[in-house]
């Protein structure tokens, strides 16, 4: 019966890349509260309005954690620049990469090792950094774009890896991660919504010298979004500096990681 709904929920072109023991969780995670009759034909029970709610609830969750910026699938045979188009994110990010990078490098240095938290293809712009070298690791959820990017690394002869890792259950896993730098770019906003401060906890977790954290400032409607006063809360709390710059669509936050500074 599990494995039906699984399949049910995923049918959603943005939801199929995720992995079924995830949706699992969250399926568990709705029983819990909710009564739903698993002892009937898949077929009866699909029909049944407890069912429809179900699903809807589940799926809308699911969009908020993953699934609402990729626009289509990526293929392995297109270049680099034609694959960050295949996501909102990265799209919007296209003909800012430049100047992104170069304002975090100016004030981080370039990087050498780099690590990169729900990542989505982000990684693929690696060609922009202007690095002659650099290890980067990518974090995202889903094992299936996991492979992808492996395959990608592979392909080009990139030093980069990715693994998958769910940051809300998992995220003191990255205590004993490594790294120049850390991005968390539009993620934070997601997350909050699963589980109130864990954008704290994930801060106090992370070793790297600097974090550079960015938020949507336009929202899917278009509507421009005000400043995000409960992540400078946070950054005033853990006595964290930062600076900030803008593009048109995503506001950018290069946050010093003290705590990093003072271990050397």
């Amino acid at each position: 019966m599990l494995k039906n709904i699984i399949k049910d929920i995923k049918s959603k072109k943005e939801l199929k890349t995720l992995d079924n023991n995830f949706v699992k969780e969250k399926i568990d995670s709705y029983l819990k509260d909710h009564k739903l009759d698993l002892d009937k034909p898949f077929k009866q029970l699909k029909r049944s309005e407890e069912y429809s709610l179900m699903k809807k609830s589940i799926r809308e969750e699911l969009r908020k954690i993953y699934g609402l910026f990729k626009i289509k699938q990526p293929s392995l045979s297109q270049n680099y620049q034609e694959l960050l188009k295949t996501h909102l994110s990265t799209k919007e990010r296209l003909p800012y990469y430049n100047q992104i990078y170069k304002e975090i490098f100016s004030i981080t240095n370039k990087p050498s090792t780099i690590l990169d938290l729900a990542s989505g293809l982000n990684p693929l712009s690696i060609p922009y950094m202007n690095l002659k070298k650099v290890h980067y690791l990518a974090i995202e959820l889903s094992k299936e774009d996991c492979n992808f990017l492996n395959n990608y690394f592979k392909k080009n002869n990139a030093k980069g890896k990715a693994i998958p890792l769910d940051l809300v259950k998992h995220y003191k896993e990255l205590k004993n991660i490594k790294a120049d730098i850390t991005f968390l770019f539009k993620t934070l906003d997601s997350l909050e919504e699963i589980k109130r401060n864990i954008s704290k906890e994930i801060l106090k977790t992370l070793s790297s010298k600097y974090i550079v954290v960015s938020f949507s400032s336009i929202s899917v409607s278009g509507k421009r979004i005000k400043e995000r006063g409960w992540f400078l809360r946070i950054l005033r709390e853990l006595n964290l500096n930062y600076t900030e710059f803008k593009t048109p669509n995503e506001t950018f936050l290069i946050i010093e990681n003290k705590k990093s500074f003072t271990k050397i």
